[in-house]
Order: C-alpha cells, then sequence, then structure tokens
C-alpha cells in the first residue's frame, strides 16, 4: 500500500503545474441607467476579468449574443478601468475588436498605470490615430475583448464600457 502511494505521489509530481492551474476568465453583464424613469438614458457592459493563475493571462472574450442584441445600434462613450487585488501588469493593455475593424478603442484602452485598486483609468475611443480624434464609436458588430501584456497571475481588472443610443 505504501508503494502505490508513494507511486501516486511521483507520477503528480511529474505533471506539469499548468494543468492543475485554473485559467483565466472574464464575465459580463449589461446595466441601463434610466432618465425620469421612462427611457434607457445610458448602457453599461462591464467586464471583470482574472487571469490565470500560473502565466496564462486573459482569455480573449466575445461580447455574447444576449449582451450584443442590447448595445448594438448604440454608441460607445467611453470607458474605464479598475485594478483588483493583485492587479494586473501597470498599463496592460486593452482592446475591443470587431470582425471588420481591430481595435475600435484606437489604443486608448490601458489598464490603471500602478497595479493598485485605488486607481481608475478612464478613456475615450480614438477614432482618428494618426491626427489624435476622440470621439464616439457605432456599435454596428460582434464585439472581442483582449487584455495583453500582464505578468501577474490571478489578476483582477475590471472593464466598463459606457453607451449611449
Amino acid at each position: 500500500m505504501k508503494k502505490l502511494i508513494l507511486i501516486i505521489a511521483l507520477i503528480a509530481a511529474l505533471i506539469p503545474t499548468s494543468l492543475w492551474a485554473a485559467a483565466g476568465s472574464c464575465t459580463q453583464a449589461v446595466t441601463d441607467t434610466w432618465l425620469d424613469n421612462r427611457y434607457v438614458a445610458f448602457r453599461t457592459l462591464t467586464f471583470v476579468c482574472t487571469s490565470g493563475s500560473a502565466g496564462e493571462g486573459y482569455p480573449s472574450t466575445a461580447v455574447s449574443a444576449a449582451n450584443m442584441s442590447l448595445i448594438t445600434g448604440w454608441l460607445l462613450m467611453n470607458g474605464s478601468t479598475l485594478n483588483g487585488n493583485p492587479g494586473p501588469t501597470a498599463s496592460s493593455i486593452i482592446t475591443l475588436s470587431t470582425t471588420t475593424e481591430d481595435n475600435i478603442l484606437g489604443g486608448a484602452g490601458k489598464t490603471p498605470p500602478a497595479a493598485t485598486a485605488a486607481l481608475a483609468n478612464k478613456f475615450t475611443p480614438i477614432t482618428d490615430t494618426l491626427n489624435g480624434v476622440f470621439g464616439e464609436v457605432p456599435i454596428t458588430g460582434d464585439l472581442t475583448l483582449a487584455i495583453t501584456g500582464n505578468l501577474v497571475n490571478s489578476a483582477v481588472t475590471t472593464i466598463v464600457l459606457k453607451f449611449k443610443k
């Protein structure tokens, strides 16, 4: 019996730790801000993302069909990021891509410059990267969120995107 336990322990020790580690995840939810309880003035899409526990980074996350149906035809006005504990690598890059465009944020999406929950990074999409023009972006197709440049295991960040009709 002792030999069996020893063999199992040796096999477990030889399996790479990345197989035991949890992969990253992103959850998403849409909330509405009502004006005079009559109509939706703003719509907010919030992602709460956690990177993998063994260097996997954040998963690329498609906006769900249900959430896309709520924001298609709206204008992306601005966004913000807030680090959790632990926060991601300072100034990790956030992209929001469509099937026809690489990054509708135009390079404006970044996590806060310091890995602390006390700092928030607000941004407006750059609609003309050549001239540095900021503006609203119409949502016409499927979106995919990606966060790159993070080296912190199990890092938490919240991304809030605000839309108007």
